[in-house]
């Protein structure tokens, strides 16, 4: 990194720290989700632990709770403006760590790129963060029982990270601050510590999983699941942003822990009658890139959002519709969870 951008880094960090204000050690009681103009920003881990030489994975992602239309700008996915538009910090162990944090580029009205989504829709990309944690320890020397590690050496233990967006550029898109839903939490450990994890299974480069927004719900309440399609090919996968009638495109076959089913098993198969948008949306994701969007799956229930116990969902994407993108079968893995007595 050239050090005039180095020195704007770190004077942006330290008045970021200042306007924060907050003390590192409660980020990870912090649940609320911050929402700026119905658009929200979240970051997840790709998994709980790594061990050392492992990629770190995060996933970004914007989703739009409003009720209307939200244009984003996505030139922040790109590799080498990452530093500009996202600020990172972090806790690791007892100590605090500034990463990166955004600054300000001028860029060509020719190299944004935009996408729109629809109410409930949202859009993330994978980023590696290793070189960025590296690059926050590269003045820093920890102290070990065996030893001392070498700077830049990523750093053993807990880690939690907070992620800031930051936007200033585009035409007719969010432009301002979005504060992610709360940090996250990792940790990572000397190699041979970790047990090896099991393969995940992908299907011709794009992979579709249902992911429930928590694991246990009071009767009634929304049982909210996101539908998401991610790229997990090296090459870019069109798929048509079409995803009504429900029925049409997905089959939902639930059971309760008594055995008696609910859903729409077999909806996909009965397209006869079903229109086709006059323009189809196709959206492109490159590698690493996801795109869905998050239903409430009371309706399909038949009443059994009322009644405890435990319930077991398999959800499948079928299309056979349009000219340019996937068409074919895709299943997620089984969803399970539970709906517990109200709490008085």
């Amino acid at each position: 990194m050239k050090p005039a951008i180095s020195l704007i880094i770190v004077i942006f960090s330290m008045s970021l720290q200042m306007a924060i204000g907050q003390d590192a050690t409660n980020l990870k009681t912090e649940t609320k989700t911050n929402i700026s103009s119905s658009l929200s920003f979240h970051i997840t881990s790709a998994k709980d632990i790594f061990a050392q030489g492992d990629d770190i994975d995060l996933r970004f992602m914007f989703r739009n709770d409003g009720n209307i239309e939200k244009r984003i700008c996505t030139t922040c996915k790109k590799i080498d403006l990452f530093i500009f538009f996202f600020g990172m910090y972090g806790q690791v162990n007892d100590s605090i760590f500034w990463y990166t944090s955004g600054g300000k580029i001028s860029l060509s009205e020719e190299n944004y790129s935009y996408l729109s989504l629809r109410p409930r829709e949202f859009f993330s990309f994978t980023h590696t963060v290793n070189e960025i944690m590296k690059e926050g320890n590269d003045d820093i020397v920890v102290k070990k029982d065996n030893g001392t590690m070498k700077k830049g050496d990523i750093i053993t233990g807990k880690h939690v990270i907070t992620v800031n967006h930051y936007n200033q550029h585009g035409e007719n898109c969010f432009r301002g601050v979005l504060k992610a839903a709360g940090p996250i939490v990792f940790e990572i450990k000397e190699r041979g510590k970790v047990k090896a994890g099991s393969a995940v299974t992908k299907t011709g480069g794009l992979e579709f999983s249902a992911v429930l927004a928590k694991k246990t719900f009071v009767p009634k309440e929304d049982i909210l699941v996101d539908f998401t399609f991610t790229n997990t090919s090296k090459e870019n996968v069109a798929i048509l942003a079409e995803f009504e009638p429900f029925d049409a495109f997905f089959s939902v076959n639930g059971q309760n822990e008594k055995g008696e089913q609910w859903g729409n098993t077999a909806a996909h198969t009965k397209t006869t009658n079903v229109k086709r948008p006059d323009s189809p949306r196709y959206i492109t994701l490159e590698p690493r890139e996801s795109f869905g969007f998050r239903k409430k799956l009371n309706d399909l229930m038949s009443g059994q959002d009322t009644q405890e116990g435990k319930q077991q969902v398999n959800i499948k994407y079928v299309n056979q519709f349009g000219e340019e993108g996937f068409k074919g079968e895709l299943s997620s893995p089984k969803i399970e969870f539970d709906i517990i007595k109200t709490k008085k």
